[in-house]
C-alpha cells in the first residue's frame, strides 16, 4: 500500500491568445500513489481543495443537486 509520495508544485506559462498568457500550476500526482486501491479519487471526478493552516486538503465534492 502506497500512502504518501513526495512531489512538487509546477508551473507553466500559457497562451491565453491576443498576446495575452496565464500561468497554470500543477500538482503531480506519483502513478504509484493514484493506482493504489486504497486512493479515493477517480479520474475526472470533481474535488474541493482547501488550506488549512500549512496544509492543502482534498476532499470529494458534494453534489449541487438537489435530491427529486
Amino acid at each position: 500500500m502506497v500512502n504518501r509520495a513526495e512531489t512538487k508544485l509546477s508551473i507553466a506559462r500559457k497562451n491565453a491568445g491576443r498576446g495575452k498568457t496565464y500561468e497554470a500550476y500543477t500538482i503531480y500526482l506519483p502513478s504509484t500513489l493514484v493506482t493504489d486501491s486504497a486512493f479515493p479519487f477517480k479520474p475526472r471526478e470533481r474535488l474541493l481543495v482547501k488550506i488549512q493552516g500549512d496544509r492543502l486538503l482534498v476532499e470529494k465534492r458534494k453534489s449541487r443537486r438537489s435530491p427529486s
